[in-house]
């Protein structure tokens, strides 16, 4: 590319288009890549959400066996199951439980044998993680850099209706 000169041999500012390419480049990548990086943070937190529904549910379902808070199963342990069902929900996590953390597992056993369907009633499971936001200029989306996920599951409860002599 040809230099602009004038008579003196200065260069003029005016005409001279070197780095204009550079400059236009420079100006257009931080919106893409801003961009970029606030869907790879959703993503990210929809498979952080996904995986605390799942969560849930993998606690309902341990719950539903384990869960004895009415003493409703003979040879239930007595205390209701609540460090199984919370071990269930963070292994359900795997290998994302370095990015969020179950910081809650809630129990509801509302089955009893005082009703005809009592030991079959629902056993709620509340599960509360907090994921933590890592992508760079995606923490648009975390505010203070984590989100709050909640889900609640209800499964019936596998009582037994019989009495170890």
């Amino acid at each position: 590319m040809k230099k602009a000169s004038t008579r003196t041999g200065k260069t003029n500012i005016v005409r001279d288009q070197r780095g204009a390419v550079l400059a236009e480049f420079v100006v257009a990548i931080f919106p893409l890549l801003t961009i970029f990086f606030v869907f790879l943070q959703f993503s990210a937190v929809t498979i952080a959400s996904l995986l605390n529904k799942h969560a849930a549910v993998v606690a309902a379902r341990c719950a539903a066996v384990v869960a004895n808070e009415h003493h409703n199963v003979p040879e239930g342990k007595d205390d209701n199951g609540a460090g199984e069902i919370t071990m269930s929900a963070q292994a359900a996590v795997g290998f994302w439980s370095k990015y969020m953390t179950t910081t809650a597992v809630v129990t509801e056993d509302k089955s009893s044998e005082e009703k005809p369907n009592g030991p079959y009633d629902l056993v709620t499971v509340e599960v509360t993680s907090v994921y933590k936001c890592g992508v760079p200029l995606g923490k648009t989306m975390c505010p203070g850099g984590f989100v709050i996920l909640k889900d609640k599951k209800s499964m019936a409860h596998q009582g037994a209706r019989y009495k170890l002599d």
